[in-house]
């Protein structure tokens, strides 16, 4: 009887501390005041034909539903050769991506899974390495052309926040670029997807 009893007692203690424990919990969301890092990788769409990219951003929860950032984003050089004649083209750009903007997410409360809008406004730095050669000059010889540009951009999109805990998940965001002028005045897309953390 004293058994039963027992283990009677401990299961009513555990179901109660477990209840506790469970209402203590946060749960999942933006919350005024917080501080989130996020790490990101993914692909650029339209933008000297498709790129890899990675980078990070920063935000700071003004509202539970209002979450300005700042991002930073590399796109790696790849490489090109364009032949006209006898003169050879060879060469790349590395391509930055500095802006800032603002997440908008829908007011749901206590869901792990959060869809939002972004835009945002900042620059494209591009960093352009060309070296022209004359297929008939002795090896060696050739042109070697150098400059950047950093042009304003424009971008606008959504994504999906999911929430494994309360303060980590991970998202996936696609934005629509229009550059403003210089070398890129087409539109381009980018996707990503990456971890977050709140503190």
């Amino acid at each position: 009887m004293r058994t039963r009893t027992s283990s009677w007692m401990l299961a009513v203690i555990a179901l109660t501390f477990g209840g506790v424990t469970a209402s203590a919990q946060v749960a999942p969301g933006l919350r005024t005041g917080t501080t989130e890092l996020g790490l990101f990788a993914g692909a650029s769409i339209g933008l000297d034909k498709l790129r890899p990219m990675g980078g990070m951003n920063i935000s700071r929860a003004v509202t539970s539903w209002a979450l300005p950032y700042g991002e930073f984003s590399y796109f790696p050089e790849i490489a090109r050769r364009q032949s006209v004649g006898t003169s050879v083209s060879e060469g790349g750009a590395k391509i930055y991506d500095i802006h800032f903007g603002v997440h908008l997410c829908a007011p749901l409360k206590e869901k792990r899974v959060l869809p939002y809008g972004v835009f945002g406004f900042g620059w494209i730095r591009t960093d352009v390495m060309v070296k022209t050669r004359d297929t008939r000059a002795p090896a060696g010889t050739g042109t070697d052309n150098h400059f950047t540009d950093n042009d304003p951009a424009v971008n606008f999109g959504g994504g999906i926040r999911y929430y494994a805990t309360d303060r980590a998940g991970f998202r996936v965001e696609y934005k629509l670029y229009r550059p403003v002028s210089g070398r890129f005045t087409d539109f381009f897309s980018k996707v990503e997807g990456g971890l977050f953390f709140q503190f």
